[in-house]
């Protein structure tokens, strides 16, 4: 990296929309929202920075942490993570309208992925990753592990929490997690998507 990465707490206005446009490019053709949004109306590109936008804003505004990697004043990555004892509502208005939107067949993928992972037990409580994600441009250069790096650093400010968990349905990244400290804690899968889910003691 020409530029000193940094990581900061996401904040609304321009560092928003940088992280909703480098979450956009590093997720549209990750496997899951593959998947979910195969038989959605419209560009997939569109249902997943929608879906970035709208319930970043919602975590935003529910005081939920989600973390910005930058490089200069661009946005290189995020970490969009879930604490103890606040969590948003899975079922809010919102998401139904959201989902109502994408359609009946996301619906039931989202549901039965969100199963498949609660599925496996980790140590409780935890930080849970929700997603992670580097721009395109900005892969391979050490942005992904210094969001982890972060995320483990924050968790350990959260008295009782006793770790950093997350899923990944690409097994490439297993060996990158690995190499972050992470271990596999139990795989699952859904409609034959593999899912590992990993944890990180701290």
């Amino acid at each position: 990296m020409n530029e000193t990465t940094r990581v900061e707490f996401l904040t609304p206005g321009p560092m928003f929309d940088g992280y909703v446009e480098a979450m956009t490019l590093a997720f549209e053709n990750y496997p899951v929202p593959v998947r979910a949004f195969r038989d959605s109306p419209g560009p997939r590109i569109e249902w997943v920075r929608r879906l970035l936008a709208d319930f970043g804003r919602t975590r935003l505004d529910a005081g939920l942490p989600i973390l910005a990697a930058l490089i200069g004043d661009q946005v290189a990555g995020g970490a969009l993570l879930a604490i103890p004892q606040q969590t948003e509502s899975r079922r809010s208005s919102q998401w139904d309208e959201f989902m109502a939107a994408a359609g009946e067949d996301a619906t039931t993928f989202f549901d039965s992925f969100r199963a498949a992972v609660d599925s496996v037990t980790i140590p409780e409580p935890n930080v849970w990753v929700n997603m992670l994600g580097v721009h395109p441009s900005f892969q391979r250069q050490g942005v992904g592990r210094l969001l982890l790096e972060r995320t483990a650093e924050y968790a350990k400010t959260i008295p009782g929490v006793l770790g950093v968990g997350l899923d990944t349905e690409d097994d490439v990244n297993v060996k990158i997690y690995e190499a972050c400290g992470f271990s596999v804690q139990g795989t699952t899968s859904v409609e034959n998507l593999p899912i590992w889910v990993l944890f990180r003691a701290i």
